[in-house]
């Protein structure tokens, strides 16, 4: 959850917190599953033009992640259910093409093609090697449902640096660096409750 400023001109900023509950999952998965405490802030820019939608989002976070096992980062241990802080930044870039839309783009019964990337980089005194955190990209196809909101539809791909281990092969030990590349399908409804004014003038 957030709470949003319209600046204008499609500006916008956004403070909020974030509960995660993270499970062990994946080709790689941690010792146990593992909640985290987040709190964030966010700077959006959004404009249309023509048939094209921008949309760029810097986002910074303040993170406290439980650590699954026992762990040492900088000399300094830590023990299995310990909150580790860390910082993070995203930095989305998001673009909608119109495909089909009855009067303007973007507006009712808009059909459009979405293409979005962003990066995560994790830093701070507690992140050492795994500074690259993730990267999610994403292609899908959504849709303007009167009313309501848009519809996305499509596929995400979820790189994730897991940091990296210690692996003995033939008598020989190498630094393994683990990524897991996750293959997504992504459905999203974005909705917005219009005001008793809003109505009232429409």
């Amino acid at each position: 959850g957030g709470l949003t400023r319209d600046i204008g001109a499609g500006l916008s900023v956004t403070a909020g917190y974030a509960y995660v509950h993270s499970s062990a999952y994946g080709a790689i998965p941690s010792k146990a599953a593992f909640e985290e405490h987040r709190i964030w802030q966010q700077l959006q820019q959004k404009n249309t033009h023509s048939k094209f939608e921008f949309t760029t989002r810097l986002r910074l976070e303040e993170r406290w992640v439980e650590s699954p096992a026992n762990i040492k980062i900088n000399n300094v241990q830590f023990q299995s259910n310990e909150f580790i802080y860390s910082n993070r930044a995203r930095f989305m870039e998001k673009i909608n093409i119109a495909l089909y839309s009855k009067d303007a783009a973007f507006k009712d019964n808009c059909l459009y093609l979405s293409l979005m990337d962003e990066y995560f980089a994790s830093f701070g005194t507690n992140v050492t090697t795994n500074i690259f955190d993730q990267n999610r990209a994403f292609i899908g196809i959504g849709y303007v449902i009167p009313r309501i909101g848009r519809l996305e539809v499509g596929y995400l791909n979820q790189t994730i640096n897991k940091g990296f281990a210690n692996l003995e092969e033939n008598g020989v030990s190498r630094i393994l660096n683990k990524r897991e590349v996750n293959h997504t399908l992504s459905v999203s409804l974005f909705t917005t409750i219009k005001t008793w004014k809003e109505e009232k003038n429409n």
